[in-house]
């Protein structure tokens, strides 16, 4: 069932319903022969819009409820499928590997020394993910880093790590962290994709608050200066993409962070735009 289905159902069809058994006993009251019946008529109408009151307050809890549901087990299957790609990676990479070591042990055996050496050098090259997978403590991270930093080198845009520590977050729900760190590194992926003249390159940074009681988060790409008030950023579907329907990343990034007692910060040096991030931990 659709969320406006859902509104329907739980909202508009009980207000209807009440609202006519209100009308029924208005009517009754303003045709009531005495005063006796008239007060008694009263004290239901009275009663039925206390009791219709807190329906609606309980049918509303409980739409907001199953909205948060459905938001949350969309993100948990987006967090899904960015394990999966991780999974496929990893695979991948195996039947590489092997493909390559047979194909270097051919060259060997046959004594093709040069070719063999030729070969490894191309593999060097342009096998940029192998022996760079990120560990980050917080199995969540680690696949949504990992996946992103993996879909920028498949594009063309070099992941460059600066600084990274054992995270933890324990506080926040897995979704909302795929949630916050996804969409910035899909946003930056997007901008540099959009402005290929730029230096297509993501600098990610982690590290633990000076208090070692959070961690803070750096995400940096390299920007064209425009017009754009970057507060505007953060507004509700505010975009500066031409696709409809785009605008919504960095405003949930926002709500996401300060519904956990965090912050995020938005500024541009010459050529790049940083957005800094920091949230706390209550385990640390």
């Amino acid at each position: 069932m659709t969320n406006r289905k859902k509104a329907i159902y739980y909202l508009f069809l009980p207000y209807i319903i009440q609202l006519f058994i209100i009308i029924f006993i208005a009517r009754k009251m303003f045709i009531a022969e005495n005063v006796e019946k008239h007060n008694i008529l009263s004290y239901w109408l009275i009663g039925i819009v206390i009791i219709s009151e807190i329906i609606n307050f309980f049918l509303a809890y409980k739409l907001m409820k199953e909205m948060d549901k459905n938001n949350e087990l969309a993100i948990v299957k987006s967090e899904f499928k960015n394990t999966e790609a991780l999974i496929d990676l990893f695979r991948k990479q195996g039947h590489d590997h092997i493909n390559h070591i047979q194909t270097v042990n051919s060259m060997l055996m046959l004594d093709e020394q040069e070719i063999a050496i030729n070969y490894l050098q191309g593999i060097a090259e342009t096998y940029r993910f192998s022996g760079q997978f990120l560990r980050l403590g917080n199995p969540t991270l680690t696949a949504v880093v990992n996946t992103k930093k993996e879909l920028a080198n498949q594009k063309g845009i070099e992941f460059i790590v600066l600084k990274y520590c054992r995270v933890k977050l324990s506080k926040i729900k897995p979704w909302d962290i795929a949630s916050i760190i996804g969409n910035l590194l899909d946003n930056s992926i997007e901008y540099l994709l959009m402005h290929k003249e730029l230096p297509q390159k993501i600098y990610f940074h982690v590290e633990n608050t000076e208090d070692m009681k959070g961690y803070i988060f750096k995400i940096r790409n390299h920007y064209k200066q425009d017009n754009i008030n970057l507060n505007r950023l953060f507004e509700q579907g505010f975009s500066t993409k031409a696709n409809a329907g785009r605008g919504y990343g960095l405003y949930i990034v926002k709500e996401l962070l300060e519904g956990y007692g965090g912050k995020i910060e938005v500024n541009t040096s010459e050529d790049s735009i940083i957005f800094t991030l920091e949230v706390g931990d209550k385990n640390v």
